[in-house]
C-alpha cells in the first residue's frame, strides 16, 4: 500500500536545489517528518503544511509557485480569447496555429513549476506529517484524521493525541477508537464542522 500511495501522491516529486539564492531558500516550506510534542511548536510545523501548494498535481513551494501559476492562468485566458476569435472568423488555420503556440507556451510555464517541486526528502516528510501517513489510517483517497489538525485547542488535548499517535491507535479505523480517543476525534470534528459553516456563511454573503 505504501508504494501506491507514493506513486499517488508524490508522483512528480524527483528535482533538488538546482542552486537556489538565499530569498528562494527563505521561501521553501521548512517540514518534518513528525511533529513536536510541544503544542506550541507543533502549530509552527504546521503551519508550514500551507506552504506547500499542489498547482496542477505538481507538490511545490508555494511562495515561489503562486506567482507562475497565476501566470499560468493569465495566459491561458489570454489564449483561450484569442482561440475564439479566430474561430468566430472561421479562421482554422489561425486556430490551430494557436492552439499549438498555446500548449508550447503552457508547457515552458509548467516546466518553470516543476523547478520549485520538493526534493524526495521533502516529498516523504510532507506525505509523513502534513498529509497523514504516520498518524492516519487510508482510506484510499485520503488520510482520514489529517483535516483535523487545525482544531487542537491546548496542549491538554494535543498531548492525547500524541500519545495516541505514538501507540499507533489512529492508524485504525475511528469505529475501533478506545474511548477517550473517540471522544477526542468527535470534539475536533465539531469544531471542523463550526468551522466549515462559517466558511460557507461567509463565502455566501
Amino acid at each position: 500500500m505504501k508504494a501506491k500511495i507514493l506513486i499517488s501522491i508524490i508522483l512528480c516529486l524527483g528535482l533538488g536545489f538546482c542552486g537556489c539564492s538565499n530569498d528562494k531558500i527563505s521561501k521553501r516550506a521548512v517540514l518534518v517528518s513528525d511533529f513536536s510534542d510541544d503544542f506550541e511548536t507543533f502549530k509552527k510545523e504546521l503551519a508550514e503544511c500551507y506552504k506547500v501548494s499542489t498547482h496542477f498535481g505538481i507538490i511545490t513551494h508555494k511562495k515561489l509557485t503562486d506567482p507562475i501559476a497565476k501566470k499560468f492562468f493569465t495566459e491561458d485566458k489570454k489564449w483561450q480569447e484569442k482561440q475564439r476569435k479566430a474561430l468566430e472568423s472561421n479562421d482554422m488555420d489561425k486556430y490551430y496555429q494557436i492552439k499549438e503556440e498555446a500548449a508550447i507556451s503552457r508547457s515552458k510555464i509548467l516546466d518553470e513549476m516543476l523547478l520549485h517541486q520538493l526534493t524526495d526528502e521533502e516529498g516523504e516528510r510532507f506525505v509523513d506529517s502534513c498529509l497523514g501517513r504516520n498518524y492516519s489510517y487510508y482510506n484510499g483517497v485520503e488520510f482520514h484524521y489529517r483535516g483535523l489538525l487545525d482544531y487542537f485547542e491546548n496542549q491538554s488535548e494535543y498531548s492525547l493525541w500524541r500519545k495516541g499517535v505514538k501507540e499507533k491507535v489512529f492508524l485504525n479505523d475511528e469505529s475501533n477508537l478506545p474511548e477517550e480517543y473517540a471522544k477526542l476525534i468527535k470534539i475536533l470534528k465539531e469544531r471542523e464542522q463550526v468551522a466549515r459553516e462559517q466558511r460557507e456563511k461567509k463565502f455566501q454573503k
